[in-house]
């Protein structure tokens, strides 16, 4: 017994160093003939030469240099994954929608960032859906893959929630990068898990990136804010300076929504009671300084003001368009640190900006001595929260019931606690989000 367990250790150490090895080379192959077409050609050529040298006679040749050892089994190894690993790895980078890389690029996201933060994660997907002959070398590119994104900055399917449910298929449950949106996120996984499905979260960094991923199924379930979504879609379609579509009327603006959706692939479900918007907040003392305590007299104030929000902020009719027009406020500069993180809340703290966007369920802005500014114009509306599906890949009867039961249950009190216990308390999403589905019976135990 004991010989064969050594031999299946040996196995396996030898299986995982040749794979780890051969992506090594694979990953850099892949993103040269993805950069340089006239290189795709010699790239393919050569490694799918490699793969047609039969064993025997690969080994032949590598014994007289390394002699008889283990390194004459992982160069071989090496070698005849190279044309599996080079392919799956440029396909799935291929398979990242053009829109999103230009929406990227567009808000000054260079080379790395663009593969570390945008392409990789999405084409994390596309390399699982290899065909079944090329399963056990794709899951090694998909698990280096995940080690290589790891290193670029982001976290692993597994501390992201991913794997978790039953047979009736995979769901990719899409989040934006903050607090609210990655705990709902981790809830609709887990409820769905429940359903019989099997489940996990890809987080991208704000709706410019994820909705054309959610377009393309490469991301199934969106948790979304209706008046947010809407205008986002109908600046998308009828250009920035559309007429509004969202107001105060919920029905009137899903109604719109669901319009501006459904021509694009997406299904929009039910809305719950649940609401959300956005918010600006300042310092107690800059508040006090300037004698504030709407937006309208912060535009009044003429004080130069450096925003601290996510990059997207520029474009968005919320937003600084938005503050700029409405309240006549003097923004003089975007700090990309996105919506009420606490790096955003920590710089207006400091004085290094002055105003941060976050949202009305912001539950730690006491903890910088922060306060909101009254929307008093009434630029913002109200945002129900409401589950948005691809509708080829997740439009059955099954995942709107599920979800359903989720969105009669969540209320705008759950977001504020929720948001607490992550930012507040130090909790992580995923326990936040369990311990949530739990308290609520919307999970079997």
């Amino acid at each position: 017994m004991r010989p064969l367990v050594d031999a299946t250790v040996q196995h396996l150490g030898i299986t995982a160093v040749s794979v780890a090895i051969g992506l090594l080379i694979a990953f850099p192959l892949a993103l040269v003939a993805r950069r340089w077409r006239g290189a795709a050609g010699p790239v393919l050529g050569l490694t799918t030469v490699l793969y047609t040298i039969p064993s025997l006679a690969m080994f032949a040749l590598l014994t007289p240099v390394f002699g008889v050892s283990a390194a004459v089994v992982v160069t071989g190894l090496v070698l005849y994954s190279l044309t599996i690993l080079v392919r799956n790895i440029l396909a799935g980078l291929q398979a990242v929608p053009a829109e999103v890389r230009e929406a990227a690029r567009g808000m000054g996201y260079g080379p790395a960032r663009l593969l570390c933060e945008v392409e990789l994660p999405l084409a994390l997907p596309a390399l699982v859906a290899v065909r079944v002959a090329r399963t056990a070398v794709a899951a090694g590119t998909v698990i280096t893959l995940a080690a290589v994104l790891a290193a670029c900055g982001g976290k692993s399917l597994e501390e992201k929630g991913g794997g978790k449910g039953g047979g009736k298929g995979e769901l990719v449950i899409g989040s934006a990068g903050f607090t609210e949106s990655k705990v709902l996120a981790e809830i609709y996984s887990r409820v769905l898990a429940d359903a019989g499905y099997r489940t996990r979260v890809q987080t991208l960094a704000n709706r410019e990136l994820y909705e054309p991923a959610l377009e393309k199924g490469q991301i199934d379930v969106v948790p979304e804010y209706a008046s947010t979504l809407a205008e986002f879609l109908n600046a998308k379609k009828n250009g920035s300076k559309a007429k509004p579509v969202a107001s105060s009327d919920l029905d009137k603006t899903v109604t719109a929504l669901e319009k501006l959706a459904s021509p694009r692939g997406l299904k929009v479900l039910p809305a719950g009671r649940a609401t959300d918007r956005n918010a600006f907040a300042v310092s107690k003392e800059f508040a006090a300084e300037n004698k504030l305590k709407t937006l309208s007299d912060l535009g009044k104030s003429k004080q130069k003001i450096k925003l601290a929000s996510g990059e997207e902020c520029e474009t968005r009719v919320f937003c600084k368009p938005g503050l700029e027009k409405t309240y006549g406020i003097d923004i003089t500069g975007l700090d990309p640190k996105g919506v009420g993180t606490p790096q955003a809340k920590q710089a207006v703290k400091d004085g290094t900006d002055q105003l941060v966007l976050t949202t009305t369920t912001d539950a730690t802005l006491d903890n910088f001595g922060l306060v909101l500014l009254k929307d008093d114009k009434k630029l913002q509306n109200a945002d129900n929260v409401l589950p948005v599906v691809n509708a080829k890949s997740a439009g059955d009867k099954e995942i709107e019931t599920a979800l359903g039961k989720l969105t009669r249950a969540l209320t705008t009190e759950d977001l504020i606690t929720l948001n607490r216990k992550v930012d507040a308390e130090r909790l992580k999403p995923a326990d936040v989000a369990q311990a949530y589905v739990e308290s609520k019976g919307l999970v079997k135990k």
